[in-house]
């Protein structure tokens, strides 16, 4: 993540800035880390540590999938007056 521009000492700044990047994953992002937080101290199960794999996974996938790019990178490509659809990848006017 430091590679892709996001604080690493500070967990609410890395992810306020992943919630603009990729507000999908976000959530799955901080559900994580909370599990983390808990495994630290020894609370968290098994099964606690898969769901944060999983989620990790998604924010992991997120980021190769985007290839380091920025919400406003994105806005950006799409043009004046447009934006971008990422999944569809469709500009708000119908254009691709």
């Amino acid at each position: 993540m430091a590679e892709r521009g996001y604080p690493m000492r500070d967990f609410d700044a890395q992810a306020d800035l992943v919630s603009v990047d990729h507000p999908d994953v976000v959530e799955n992002y901080r559900v994580a880390h909370g599990i983390h937080e808990r495994a630290q101290r020894q609370e968290a199960s098994t099964e606690d540590l898969r769901e944060a794999m999983l989620r990790y996974r998604s924010l992991f996938e997120e980021l190769l999938r985007a290839g380091g790019g920025t919400a406003g990178d994105a806005a950006m490509a799409a043009g004046p007056g447009r934006t971008q659809n990422t999944v569809e990848g469709e500009t708000s006017d119908g254009a691709r």
